[in-house]
């Protein structure tokens, strides 16, 4: 199971797990919310905007005990551990 790891991004305060953006940053290099898609010449979508790094995103400590805090409440089946 994928524990969720929130980190908050630099740019604009947006949080994100981390595993997912730093896939899409390792394929895309954009911040996900900063971008613009676009179809490339060959028919290939693409994405420009605000260049990121994984140094652009800091870890959310406070979002990761909150989604605790919601999962209990929700009786949520899988088991969340901080």
């Amino acid at each position: 199971m994928n524990s969720y790891e929130p980190v908050r991004s630099k740019f604009n305060g947006h949080l994100y797990d981390r595993d997912t953006l730093y896939k899409w940053l390792d394929e895309r290099h954009t911040d996900p919310i900063e971008k613009i898609e676009y179809v490339d010449a060959a028919g290939l979508i693409r994405y420009k905007g605000k260049p990121a790094t994984r140094l652009d995103y800091v870890p959310a400590p406070v979002a990761r005990r909150r989604a605790h805090e919601v999962a209990a409440w929700l009786h949520a089946d899988r088991a969340y551990t901080p």
